[in-house]
């Protein structure tokens, strides 16, 4: 049972002239606004003046009140629900949020968890999206890429913040392709095997762990704290987006890759940050890589990312990724590592599955140098050369 008291307040004098010199609201609102404003609750028998503006004012015991639609203290309300892991709303929810928040009519809630209760039934989660959805893929979290150009950044010895992927094509390379994420979570939904579950997402995690404390030894000051933040959030996602998944198909309920449940544990479990901890050269090596297995090495042995890959159980997956010749192993930073070279130890767990062969040569890989050519190209290109010059061969 939902909580909170209504508060109806006289209009001030500044309010009540307010009503006396500006027009219909109405009239002059967009078919939108006017639809969210038209389906606004009428608590206590009070109907919503369309008239005027609707203003009103949420009050919670213990936090503070939010009187004001994009005020400072309404934005931060959002950003920290946002921020929290164990809250979940259906779409639009920050929208309703600032259209309660004003200075018409008091909404008081005994706490926040009251207070979320009433977002969430206003605006609830919709578990299954089959028929308005066809892309079971969900994006990578925006933090994947804050967290990316840091790693970025240590690599390079530069800073990373203002990196343009798009501008060096580049991408975050899996190191374990979403394609086996996805196959694997299908599994469970059909088995209901939460060990199995648990063992491999649980290699991701700690993959990401690993990453968290190489890289942090690196950081300093903010750099490091909200670095650490970043990626602690994301192992708590991750954990708790799969309980919920775990708990749902234990009680029975019937899911699929387009259900809700599903669609949070992907989107937690893809965006970990020991998978797709760095930038790589994407359409000339991460594009013909595929969904195959991709290996990263640094200071010659296998990164955290890519013994977490190596170590899952060969499934239905494809191998890893090597050269046309079969005897490199493609890296995610372009290079092309000869099998011979490789430390015995990295080898038994890169073998543990099939050598998958693509179409890149060893010839064909820019190598460690790919981000220097990258921003090359991309002045190359934009200057007024004769003719059609051929990126890679103008960089040779």
């Amino acid at each position: 049972m939902l909580s909170y008291e209504y508060h109806p307040r006289a209009p001030t004098t500044e309010s009540a002239q307010r009503k006396t010199v500006e027009p219909n609201r109405a009239k002059l609102a967009t078919p939108m606004v006017s639809k969210s404003l038209a389906n606004l609750p009428k608590y206590a028998g009070s109907p919503i003046d369309r008239q005027h503006p609707v203003q009103r004012i949420i009050r919670i015991k213990g936090r503070g009140e939010y009187e004001t639609r994009t005020g400072a203290a309404t934005t931060e309300l959002i950003n920290d629900m946002k921020a929290d892991p164990l809250l979940t709303f259906g779409r639009g929810w920050m929208g309703y949020v600032r259209i309660v928040a004003g200075g018409k009519t008091d909404y008081t809630f005994p706490d926040t968890a009251s207070f979320y209760a009433f977002i969430r039934k206003k605006n609830p989660v919709k578990d299954s999206v089959a028929g308005k959805r066809k892309k079971t893929r969900p994006g990578f979290p925006s933090a994947s890429d804050r967290l990316g150009k840091v790693t970025l950044g240590l690599q390079t010895g530069k800073d990373q913040s203002k990196f343009s992927p798009s501008g060096n094509d580049a991408a975050l390379p899996h190191r374990f392709p979403y394609a086996a994420i996805q196959q694997r979570t299908k599994g469970f939904l059909a088995t209901g095997d939460e060990a199995t579950l648990i063992r491999w997402s649980d290699r991701l995690k700690r993959a990401t762990e690993q990453r968290r404390n190489l890289n942090a030894a690196k950081l300093k000051g903010k750099t490091k704290s909200s670095y650490v933040k970043d990626v602690n959030l994301q192992i708590t996602k991750l954990e708790l987006a799969r309980g919920f998944l775990a708990a749902a198909v234990k009680s029975g309920e019937k899911l699929n890759l387009l259900s809700g449940k599903t669609q949070a544990f992907l989107k937690a479990a893809n965006g970990m940050h020991g998978n797709i901890p760095d930038y790589g050269p994407h359409s000339t090596v991460n594009v013909p890589v595929s969904d195959r297995l991709h290996m990263h090495f640094e200071s010659g042995r296998l990164t955290p990312g890519s013994i977490a890959a190596g170590s899952m159980t060969p499934d239905s997956e494809r191998g890893v990724a090597v050269t046309e010749d079969g005897d490199h192993i493609v890296t995610t930073d372009g290079l092309a590592i000869p099998l011979k070279s490789i430390h015995p130890d990295d080898l038994k767990i890169i073998k543990r599955h099939s050598l998958d062969k693509t179409s890149l040569s060893k010839k064909s890989l820019l190598g460690h140098n790919w981000k220097n050519k990258a921003v090359l190209a991309d002045k190359v290109a934009k200057k007024k050369l004769p003719g059609k010059v051929k990126i890679k061969k103008f960089l040779k």
